[in-house]
């Protein structure tokens, strides 16, 4: 009920949830409203889930509000993002990237591209690339190819694997069967293996 509210009447529905006692209600009612709300007024929304303390309800708000945003404004999604704690800004940035990467993958990649060097950057890039290539493979490929060596190229490029895998396998096989031997394509030729033995075990 609430979460039909929020969408008829913001206002009402959420003067009526601040009006309720603190509590386990109060906070199962705002749970229902999080996403209508971050998709009708994102700041607000963000401003709310912000104010949480207790940590797993803050965890789950702001990741609520991160993916309903990013679906209407990826940019103005990354910029909050951004802004938030360190030890909170991996775990929502995750949240951003698949709709990010399924509206705009270049800007998306080159996103994560600006990250700092390290496992965030990396598993970032691995998240971006794998859903470009379940949509467009190639422009993916043609984008990784133009990395530098290094640990974000080795991400990028078993992402890509992955995700191409999804959409045609054999395909895959092919691209990784085509980088230079070495580290990065007998990972991502176990990736490719993965994927196909669980979408076609015969075939593979």
């Amino acid at each position: 009920i609430a979460r039909q509210w929020v969408r008829t009447d913001l206002a009402a529905a959420l003067a009526w949830a601040r009006s309720l006692p603190n509590g386990h209600d109060r906070q199962s009612v705002f749970r229902e409203m999080i996403v209508p709300w971050a998709a009708a007024d994102p700041r607000a929304a963000a401003e709310f889930s912000l104010a949480i303390t207790a940590n797993e309800s803050r965890s789950f708000f702001l990741e609520q509000v991160a993916a309903a945003w990013a679906s209407s404004d990826a940019s103005a999604a990354i910029a909050w993002v951004q802004q938030l704690p360190e030890r909170e800004r991996f775990r929502i940035l995750m949240q951003v990237a698949p709709q990010w990467a399924q509206t705009d993958p270049q800007t998306a990649a080159a996103f994560g591209l600006s990250l700092p060097e390290g496992t965030t950057q990396n598993n970032y890039l691995n998240r971006v690339a794998t859903l470009w290539a379940q949509r467009d493979p190639k422009a993916a490929a043609e984008w990784a190819a133009q990395l530098p060596e290094g640990a974000g190229r080795f991400s990028a490029l078993n992402g890509i694997a992955t995700g191409w895998a999804g959409a045609s396998p054999e395909a895959a096989a092919n691209y990784v069967a085509a980088l230079p031997a070495g580290r990065t394509q007998d990972n991502a030729a176990l990736n490719v293996l993965f994927v196909w033995q669980s979408t076609d075990p015969a075939a593979a």
